[in-house]
């Protein structure tokens, strides 16, 4: 009969540290999906602002037909100057984000790790004074 208590025992803790398990494992999936989505939307703004510099510099070619290829070299250098700071960023920016999703994942796998070796573990069964099963430990 004590066996079976601590039978049962050790089955409900292996069903919490599941439990567990698969709640570090959605919570580290919602934040990389956060993660990813805000990466996305840097990237469009970045891409939109790109487009917009671009239209710009059509229409000003596209307004004075006749304008001398140095001044237009000068112009696109203009604009390149205007926004390569703001492109610089952006970049820069993804990278960070990349690295802090990278580092999420090697914490998340860590945890996975931490979470599978407990569940792993050699285990025994621990008695109360009166000699009945109370619980389970890991054995380290």
């Amino acid at each position: 009969m004590q066996m079976q208590q601590a039978k049962i025992q050790s089955e409900m803790q292996i069903a919490q540290m599941k439990s567990e398990f698969e709640t570090v494992k959605q919570q580290t999936e919602m934040q990389i999906k956060a993660r990813e989505m805000a990466g996305k939307e840097e990237y469009e703004r970045w891409k939109a602002e790109l487009d917009a510099a671009t239209k710009i510099m059509v229409a000003r070619i596209g307004s004075n037909p006749g304008v001398d290829l140095p001044v237009v070299e000068a112009a696109a250098a203009q604009i390149t100057n205007e926004l390569g700071g703001t492109i610089l960023t952006a970049m820069d920016k993804i990278a960070m984000m990349h690295d802090q999703m990278a580092n999420m994942h090697g914490d998340s796998m860590q945890n996975i790790g931490m979470a599978m070796q407990r569940l792993s573990a050699p285990k025994r069964i621990v008695r109360g004074p009166d000699g009945k099963a109370i619980g389970v430990e890991v054995v380290s």
